[in-house]
């Protein structure tokens, strides 16, 4: 990395001091030598000579740096206009819904986001009525270092993760790769797609949050913040959720299924007449060997009644041991 060697002037008053710093800061001032780490006087005559410098030194320090050619979400703080757009390109990514993508307008930011950085770079493909996510296994592909970082994230998510791990490797010097953080969201958005309710994020409180743009929007401005478990997933829980949604008249596995079941089932405790929420608990006392089956159902409404949050714990973990 250059060094700024900087020649100290004396100054009269402090406003001429600023002055003389300001220009001594000027890398192509005759003030300042630059020094490269192998002791190398570096000179740069123009302002287009240190910035091509800086160019060289971004490119030999973040080898794999992908090709993002779309400046106004490859930056570090997006505009209000460009994080809308990206939270909106999100929730398309997890719903994985063309239906979205045809909504956008031709020339919005939203499908020009999609073209450019999805769909141009082979990270998904449109067929039509799904939004097919294909992420790069191939060591030649431009994102596939992006990609192997935030796998070996979620494969050593058996249990709370800081999200502070992954943007480490995605954005420091020693990791090569060096991301903005205004579409490192996008990209674990693709990632986590995959996981469908497996994947729960946690805030530093302990509560889960919905994989949604909000949340997403949330880690990147704050990752220290925020955790991810990626779940044990198997064919007797897929068909538990299937099971319950059902019965609870849900479409199978929506976006954010976990979340929108539980709001089924608090809307229908809640919906109950007073008279049938207690009714119950009165027989009960009354006949409690006649009534001995329905302690089950006692027990459900009063799980749903006290629902605090946290839908993966109330589904997988406080249910299956009424």
């Amino acid at each position: 990395m250059a060094l700024l060697k900087i020649e100290l002037i004396k100054a009269d008053n402090f406003e001429k001091l600023l002055d003389v710093i300001s220009f001594a800061l000027k890398p192509y001032s005759k003030k300042t030598e630059i020094v490269s780490k192998e002791k190398t006087s570096l000179k740069c005559k123009t302002k287009k000579d240190f910035t091509d410098l800086l160019s060289t030194i971004c490119k030999n320090t973040f080898t794999s740096y992908p090709i993002i050619n779309k400046e106004d979400i490859n930056v570090q703080k997006l505009s209000g206009t460009a994080l809308s757009a990206r939270n909106n390109i999100i929730d398309v990514i997890l719903n994985k819904s063309t239906k979205q993508i045809n909504s956008f307008k031709e020339t919005s930011q939203e499908a020009s986001f999609i073209r450019t950085i999805i769909l141009n770079n082979n990270l998904a493909i449109d067929e039509g009525n799904e939004l097919i996510i294909t992420l790069p296994s191939n060591k030649e592909s431009n994102f596939f270092e992006v990609f192997e970082a935030i796998r070996d994230f979620t494969n050593c998510a058996s249990s709370n993760v800081s999200f502070k791990v992954l943007y480490q490797r995605l954005q420091n010097s020693n990791f090569k790769i060096g991301l903005k953080r205004g579409v490192i969201p996008v990209f674990i958005a693709l990632a986590l797609s995959q996981f469908k309710d497996q994947a729960v994020i946690y805030n530093s409180g302990k509560n889960e949050l919905q994989l949604c743009a909000q949340s997403l929007s949330n880690v990147d401005d704050n990752p220290e913040d925020f955790y991810l478990t990626i779940q044990n997933w198997d064919t007797d829980k897929a068909e538990y959720l299937k099971t319950l949604n059902t019965a609870f008249s849900t479409e199978l596995f929506p976006e954010n299924s976990l979340f929108s079941l539980v709001g089924n089932f608090v809307n229908w405790y809640n919906g109950l007449p007073i008279v049938t929420k207690n009714t119950l608990s009165k027989l009960q006392s009354l006949y409690p060997i006649e009534f001995e089956e329905d302690k089950l159902i006692q027990k459900f409404t009063q799980l749903i009644s006290k629902y605090e949050g946290n839908p993966w714990n109330f589904f997988f973990n406080k249910i299956p041991t009424l």
